[in-house]
Formats: C-alpha cells, structure tokens, sequence
C-alpha cells in the first residue's frame, strides 16, 4: 500500500492494543498518508474518552479494524 504509516510508538494511552508494527491507514474516516496526518489524529483524541476506530495492515498484510467505544 502507498498510503499510511507504520506504527513504531504510539501514546501511552494506545500502548494496550498492540498497534506497534503495523502499518495505520486510517483513523475513523481519515485516511493516514503521513506522520503528520497520524499525529495530528492521535493528538486530538487525547484526553477525550469517545469511541474511534482504527484500520490497519498487520504484519502478514491483512487488514485488522479496531474500534473502541
């Protein structure tokens, strides 16, 4: 894929769902083409306790969704 970024560390508060190494393609309906777009996304769900999803391409190229309520 040429769009998104790998995850080599994440904020403290996504350290438990295993995000490292994994490539981010998008957060909610955003789609993630830099570091820039990524850490723009996770910064502004800090300290905010609402529902998101994240979709990702795992280590054995498939795509994994998260989503948190």
């Amino acid at each position: 894929t040429k769009k998104g970024v790998k995850i080599i560390g994440v904020p403290e508060m996504f350290r438990d769902y295993d995000l490292e190494g994994k490539v981010l393609i998008e957060v909610g309906d955003k789609e993630i083409n830099n570091i820039y777009d990524a850490k723009n996304l996770f910064n502004s769900m800090k300290g905010r306790n609402r529902a998101f999803s994240i979709t990702m391409i795992n280590e054995k190229g498939e795509r994994e969704k998260l989503i948190k309520q």
